[in-house]
């Protein structure tokens, strides 16, 4: 792993672009409370898993990431793409019909359908397109995981 902690970039990154202000509001406390979460949590760990977890904590750095290794592991890893579409078509569908549905529904709203009637359809029919297409490589076994044995 390249951080152990990376909710405290998040957290951290995020408050600072809000607002100074919100920082003594928000941020120190939720740290505060978050630090009394990871200490309960490392304690746990360290007792139960003892030395193999204190070797992890030497080895992962809990602040600043290392990339050593990165462009090595980048270079020899092989991307899945028939597993995604097995395993996620239906996601990816989902994912793309919702905002569709809310865009058309928000120019229904606002009294103006014919806008890009025409495009959302095309859209529509597109990923519903491509959904069958998956389901059916899928079902049909034409389409299979690379890592699936």
């Amino acid at each position: 792993q390249v951080l152990r902690e990376p909710v405290v970039q998040y957290l951290a990154g995020s408050e600072q672009r809000i607002a100074p202000f919100w920082n003594i509001i928000t941020w120190y406390p939720t740290m505060g409370f978050y630090r009394l979460i990871v200490h309960s949590e490392e304690t746990f760990l360290r007792e139960k898993f003892k030395d193999s977890y204190l070797a992890y904590c030497a080895d992962v750095p809990r602040w600043i990431p290392r990339f050593e290794g990165l462009r090595d592991t980048i270079k020899e890893y092989h991307f899945d793409w028939p597993g995604v579409i097995t395993k996620e078509y239906g996601t990816i569908y989902i994912s793309s019909m919702i905002p569709l549905a809310l865009i058309a529904w928000k120019l229904h709203l606002g009294n103006r359908p014919d806008d890009y009637q025409s495009l959302l359809i095309i859209l529509a029919v597109l990923f519903t397109s491509a959904w069958a297409i998956a389901r059916f490589l899928k079902k049909t076994e034409r389409i299979k995981s690379l890592r699936s044995s």
